[in-house]
């Protein structure tokens, strides 16, 4: 009689059926209990060849029975190993086969997030910097009228208001000006957070001035930085995507566009805000100069 377990593993051993994790884990069970099943056969008939009560005329066939126990035992044995190993296999080309498909999702996840990025570079970023700027300056301006100066407190006579307003309210919120830090792709900064408190700008604001001074060169220096500054970005963006296309340097770009290298640190310079940062800083040197004159 065939052992079909035996026939079975012979099959899958010779990879003429397709098998799926369960049926190889389920087959290698199969073939486990077959060949502890033959053991305990086995020793079944050997004690039954060795009693005295056994007629003689039944020893061929008992010996023929554990002779094929201990054969298909024996293939089994050598089997069961081989069995382990495809499974094993199968287990791999699976687990291969998944993490080959999460790997192509995750890039195809960071595709769509660069491309929504780069849009929002593109097409925001700039414009948004320059608001932000904006927002920061014009915060003096609405604190004249949503924070008037008391009556003892020192101001500039132009800001001195002669009837009351309704607050207005803040293009961009307090927390977003104190708490967002904007920085383009390539790690240069275009927004940062306040540096000077709120009040600090007020008091500079509220500064008196003489002879009907209102700052109107730094003002004026302050509107062109910001106004060349988004200028200056979409110029440098512009030679970094020529230079990643062509596969040079920036300063090559520059050159085939015209450009000198103190050219290209200028417009560095006004990407980065550092003639913001000047003027800025030269109209509440101005404003604090003209406090410190008409308080002395």
């Amino acid at each position: 009689m065939s052992n079909d377990i035996l026939q079975k593993v012979r099959v899958v051993l010779h990879g003429t059926t397709a098998q799926t994790l369960d049926s190889m884990s389920y087959l290698i069970g199969e073939a486990e209990a077959e060949a502890a099943r033959l053991m305990i056969a086995q020793d079944a008939d050997t004690l039954l060849l060795h009693s005295i009560d056994t007629p003689e005329d039944q020893y061929p066939e008992i010996e023929a029975r554990i002779a094929r126990a201990g054969l298909d035992h024996a293939r089994l044995a050598g089997a069961i190993p081989r069995l382990h190993d495809l499974l094993a296999e199968m287990r791999k080309a699976e687990l291969d086969a998944r993490q080959d498909e999460r790997y192509e999702a995750v890039k195809k996840q960071c595709k769509a997030i660069e491309k929504t990025v780069d849009r929002f570079y593109d097409e925001f970023a700039l414009a948004l910097t320059a608001a932000l700027h904006e927002a920061r300056q014009l915060q003096i301006e609405v604190d004249v009228f949503n924070n008037p100066a008391p009556p003892h407190v020192l101001a500039n006579p132009q800001d001195r208001l002669v009837k009351s307003y309704k607050p207005i309210k803040p293009p961009i919120p307090d927390a977003v000006l104190m708490g967002l830090r904007l920085v383009d792709k390539d790690g240069t900064k275009l927004y940062a957070p306040v540096d000077v408190p709120k009040a600090a700008m007020r008091a500079t604001a509220n500064a008196p001035t003489l002879k009907g001074e209102n700052f109107a060169p730094q003002k004026e220096a302050l509107r062109q930085a910001q106004e060349q500054r988004p200028h200056a970005q979409a110029i440098l963006r512009g030679l970094e995507h020529e230079a990643e296309a062509r596969g040079i340097s920036i300063e090559q770009a520059a050159t085939i566009e015209g450009m000198d290298a103190a050219e290209v640190e200028r417009y560095r310079q006004q990407a980065a805000g550092k003639q913001v940062d000047a003027a800025m800083a030269a109209l509440r040197q101005a404003m604090a100069a003209e406090l410190e004159k008409s308080t002395s």
